[in-house]
């Protein structure tokens, strides 16, 4: 068992995790999923008189996470709502009028009220019977109780079996005989708590700030359904540069637990989540986008200042470069000009020595001892 609560077994079943029997479908097709065949469709145990096209195929989809209903069926179940509860007085919260539960609301529903919210059915081929009853469509979001039972939103033919089903039900499937069998699921044997997600997914918020609501999420047991205090549990982030800059490392008396999250400098998604050990529903997943902040544009315009002092030193040291050049250009052609002024021009370096020592003592004679005497200037009488 992973921390997710689901188990995978190879070559066999494990009786310990189903009660009853095992009843089997026939599998129709596997040319996109696992396609079944639907006898019908009931409320409450009531069968609603629907197409065979409305209900067909019945498509077990392990990556959806809802039960979603065909136009023509979601219309149906509708009608059939608006007969056994809407025609009387105080109806259950979230079941009547345009704005419900199935398609797409979340209402704040007090959970041991549950008891009066419908029970659906999806009967297959072999009399194959799937229910659902409140306690495992109903699912809380934000502190509001949300259907995973709902209407397509766009066009389908049919009705997809997600993973409310899945973790309903315990679930073989027996390719060798192309069939799919389903029994009431007993749970996992080693689970002992369920992670359930609270509030505080979905938000934007400029980068390098924090979100405005913290990540909650709620720890319950398994089997009494109760709030756990004190249990430990691990916050990560999974993707982006965001930090938490702080968290509870444990749930509290109510089971709570939260965390505040602080986006890093780069736009774009961040993913969050927490986990616990041995609990179905872990890890929950939080997602926040980083948009563009007064962050954003401080960091850019701090690596452009940077970029523009770097070009600056590069365009100074080749100017001083280039001075540096053209002044021992200009002392070399001012060496060469005087060179020739002097008739040096085509001398080598031991001429141009005897010239000038030649020049010296024109000017100065020699006198004994080798030393130049200053010229002296007498009258003549």
């Amino acid at each position: 068992m992973d921390v997710g609560g689901g188990v995978l077994v190879i070559g066999g079943n494990d009786v310990s995790l189903y009660s009853g029997i095992l009843k089997y479908t026939p599998i129709t097709s596997t040319s996109s999923g696992y396609f079944l065949s639907g006898q019908d469709l009931e409320v409450n145990g009531k069968a609603i008189t629907i197409s065979t096209a409305a209900l067909n195929p019945v498509i077990l989809d392990s990556t959806s996470g809802d039960t979603i209903l065909s136009a023509d069926a979601y219309q149906l179940v509708i009608q059939e709502i608006q007969t056994a509860y809407c025609e009387r007085n105080s109806p259950p919260i979230g079941l009547c009028g345009k704005k419900n539960l199935f398609n797409g609301y979340c209402f704040p529903i007090v959970k041991d009220l549950f008891f009066s919210y419908p029970g659906f059915s999806f009967l297959l081929e072999n009399n194959v019977n799937l229910t659902l009853v409140p306690q495992y469509y109903l699912y809380k979001k934000d502190g509001y109780y949300c259907s995973s039972i709902v209407g397509a939103v766009n066009y389908q033919s049919g009705i997809i079996l997600g993973t409310n089903i899945l973790r309903r039900y315990y679930t073989t499937f027996d390719l060798e005989l192309n069939s799919i069998g389903f029994s009431p699921s007993v749970g996992c044997s080693d689970a002992n708590y369920v992670l359930e997600y609270y509030s505080g997914d979905g938000q934007t918020a400029p980068t390098g700030k924090e979100l405005k609501n913290p990540l909650q999420a709620i720890v319950t047991g398994f089997q009494d359904n109760l709030p756990v205090s004190g249990l430990s549990v691990s916050w990560e982030v999974n993707q982006g540069d965001g930090t938490f800059s702080s968290f509870s490392a444990v749930t509290d008396e109510n089971g709570m637990v939260e965390a505040t999250f602080e986006l890093g400098l780069t736009i774009g998604t961040n993913i969050a989540t927490v986990s616990v050990p041995q609990a179905i529903g872990s890890p929950v997943i939080f997602q926040a986008t980083g948009v563009k902040g007064i962050w954003f544009y401080i960091y850019n315009s701090g690596a452009l200042v940077a970029l523009l002092v770097i070009l600056g030193g590069i365009l100074y040291l080749q100017k001083s470069y280039k001075k540096k050049n053209f002044r021992e250009e200009v002392s070399e052609k001012i060496g060469e000009l005087a060179s020739t002024s002097l008739g040096l021009g085509t001398k080598d370096e031991s001429e141009k020595l005897s010239l000038l020592e030649w020049a010296r003592m024109h000017d100065y004679p020699v006198r004994a001892g080798g030393t130049p005497a200053a010229p002296s200037y007498s009258s003549i009488n």
